[in-house]
């Protein structure tokens, strides 16, 4: 059925913001995300110096817990947001937090040929912290119409 009936361009404009804004909301990660995605990032990390075979147990715990995360934000949000699909404010905070996790891990595979334990620890901790304060700083940016732009 065709509707021939003129769109009032001031309420497009409206319609398109509150589709914006509920768009937004849905992006709303689940409690406890970001405290989660730090336990499996340390886990990772903590992985890169354990020796057999509790590296590989605890680098799949890891990577198991990861892929849960994803499940569980999907489930709860109905979306996946990606780093493409976010401005620029956002890109910057992943951007810093992945050069971060970078560097750590490439840390972690160093201290670990050196058998420094205590580092990877120590680098554990960072991993731990690094994501729920990335979340504090993320969230905001993509789930507050305002904070765009």
């Amino acid at each position: 059925m065709e509707n021939n009936e003129r769109y009032d361009p001031v309420q497009a404009l409206a319609d398109a913001a509150e589709a914006r804004s509920s768009a937004l909301a849905l992006g709303t990660s689940p409690r406890g995300f970001y405290l989660a995605h730090g336990v499996a990032v340390a886990l990772l990390i903590l992985g890169l110096g354990l020796p057999s075979p509790w590296s590989l147990i605890t680098l799949g715990l890891a990577v198991a817990g990861l892929g849960i995360l994803v499940r569980w934000y999907r489930q709860v949000t109905g979306v996946w947001v990606t780093f493409t699909s976010t401005d620029s404010a956002a890109r910057r905070v992943w951007a810093a937090y992945a050069v971060l996790l970078i560097a750590t891990v490439l840390t972690a595979l160093a201290a670990a040929a050196a058998s420094e334990r205590w580092l990877i620890g120590s680098l554990a901790a960072v991993g731990l912290i690094a994501s729920p304060i990335t979340g504090h700083f993320l969230e905001p940016l993509l789930t507050q119409p305002e904070a765009h732009r």
